[in-house]
């Protein structure tokens, strides 16, 4: 590659600012690349490479569009975020960092122009408006078992090359020295009075940046709950409630006399639990128990309120708030489903939630329910035993 002065290719009279980040940057091109731009950090340095084609033969509002396309990868810390990906991995990461600088940082009606491609946005790749962090690692998720349309979509959408350099072992701290350069640089052209575009971070505008754009977006918008979950999270309520119950106590602040007792409430906290039964067998859906668990762990204090992973017998028993533990264990237990271990475990006093398809093989043992003080709940993913098990228990169905 060749180290070039990007001012031989590119006037900056009618952004000025990037004349500040521009002694900062390593600029490089060569003869045999076409039709390509990236970035990469080296030594805690923007290095951005433009194609010799592209410096020649295009407009200077496309370069400085590129630019700008390329300084928003090293402002908003994607180099540091590729850090350990894999080819697939960086590639997702690409399309939703694209989409997201491509809100207002750089305009992909001009980039469009001058590629000839098609740059991601959220509209073009048919994604929620979100922060690009966020949305990988659900699409990512999403992509876990059905890798062959997943890159399908990615060949597809994917028109940009920041993927294909492969981040350094030191890419993360490179990243965060890019990051407060940038800013620095920025505060600098602000103190002599050179106008920031208020799309960029530091603007005079008053407009967000392309991130915070995305985080007002993610949290002033409510997520409505599923139906399941929000009846499950009103069980764990109810159950939190229970505790506080009517009792005769003194009251020393209001004295009616040292052998009178008044009515009011007291926390009591009696020989009972909470019981999240979990079927682990091969029919379950990971990822909806993992919401189921993350519901609970909100609401519910640590302690004696365990998660019991059966199939055949309890085969692990975990503090229900320890999620990280659970999740990781749910992948390794897969068997049949049967009622009577969790039965037996249970104390009456307690509280027991299962989570299940509802394919028990003895069903049979269901009447068990009507030991417990606290109605059984059971959410049913399929319609097993639907009516059985409703007899004896509340049910509740995420189908």
């Amino acid at each position: 590659m060749i180290n070039i002065n990007i001012h031989e290719y590119i006037s900056f009279d009618n952004d000025k600012w990037l004349m500040y980040q521009v002694p900062d940057i390593n600029f490089w091109t060569d003869t045999k690349t076409k039709g390509s731009a990236y970035c990469y950090a080296e030594h805690g340095k923007l290095n951005i490479f433009i194609s010799s084609d592209w410096l020649n033969h295009r407009s200077n509002e496309f370069k400085i569009e590129l630019v700008k396309h390329e300084l928003a990868h090293g402002m908003f810390g994607h180099i540091g975020f590729m850090k350990g990906k894999t080819k697939a991995q960086r590639q997702l990461f690409n399309i939703v960092a694209d989409c997201s600088i491509h809100v207002n940082t750089a305009d992909p009606k001009i980039l469009e122009e001058g590629t000839g491609g098609k740059p991601c946005t959220y509209d073009n790749c048919g994604l929620k408006q979100l922060p690009p962090e966020y949305l990988y690692h659900k699409l990512w998720d999403a992509a876990q078992d059905k890798m062959d349309k997943f890159q399908a979509w990615v060949d597809e959408h994917l028109d940009d090359d920041f993927w294909k350099r492969k981040p350094n072992k030191d890419a993360d701290l490179d990243s965060q020295i890019i990051k407060d350069s940038i800013c620095n640089n920025l505060e600098k052209a602000i103190a002599k009075g050179v106008p920031i575009p208020d799309t960029v971070p530091g603007g005079v505008g008053g407009a967000a940046s392309t991130t915070d754009l995305d985080y007002d977006y993610l949290f002033n918008q409510p997520v409505p709950k599923e139906p399941w979950l929000s009846d499950l999270e009103q069980i764990v309520r109810n159950y939190n409630s229970k505790h506080v119950t009517s009792s005769y106590k003194r009251e020393p602040r209001n004295p009616i006399h040292p052998d009178i007792l008044q009515k009011g409430r007291a926390t009591t906290f009696p020989k009972s639990r909470f019981l999240f039964a979990v079927d682990c067998s091969g029919s379950m859906n990971i990822k909806l128990i993992e919401r189921a668990i993350s519901t609970i762990s909100q609401h519910i204090d640590p302690g004696e309120n365990k998660l019991l992973i059966f199939d055949t017998k309890v085969s692990k028993v975990f503090d229900i708030t320890d999620t990280d533990t659970i999740k990781q264990a749910l992948r390794k237990y897969y068997g049949g489903t049967h009622l009577l271990p969790v039965f037996e475990y249970a104390n009456a006093n307690d509280q027991l939630v299962f989570y299940t398809d509802g394919g028990f093989w003895d069903i049979e043992n269901i009447h068990l329910a009507s030991k417990f003080k606290y109605k059984p709940v059971f959410i049913l993913t399929e319609s097993w035993y639907h009516d059985s098990i409703s007899k004896h228990a509340h049910v509740i169905t995420t189908y």
